[in-house]
Formats: structure tokens, sequence, C-alpha cells
């Protein structure tokens, strides 16, 4: 009786010791992920409300925001 409550025992530490590192392996990946997606639609709005201001910035007069600051 005590060899098969250790042997159930050993499955669900391994069980869950297999989930926890599977789980901590998926969020690592969809993390990365997620943050990579997040750092490229930053980087592209970035670049595009960048643009924006150089276009608009001469048709103010050529003066920058900063300078009346």
């Amino acid at each position: 009786m005590h060899h098969i409550k250790r042997g159930i025992l050993t499955g669900v530490i391994v069980g869950v010791a297999v989930v926890v590192i599977v789980e901590v392996i998926v969020g690592l990946i969809t993390g990365l992920i997620l943050g990579l997606a997040a750092g490229i639609v930053g980087g592209i709005a970035g670049a595009v409300f960048g643009l924006f201001f150089l276009i608009i910035s001469p048709l103010h007069g050529g003066r920058s925001d900063s300078a009346d600051a």
C-alpha cells in the first residue's frame, strides 16, 4: 500500500512539475512574441509620428515647438 501511495505522489509531483515548466516556457514565448509585436508597433508608430511632425513643422513657419519652451 505504501509503495502505491509513493508512486501516486511521485506521479503527481512529476505531473505538476511538467505542467509548471510547460506553462513557464509557453508564458516566456508568448511574452517574447507580444513584447516583440509591441516593440515593432511602437517603433512604426514612433516613426510615423516623427515623420508627421517633421512634415508639419515647416508648415508652421519652420520653427520647432521645443524652441518655444
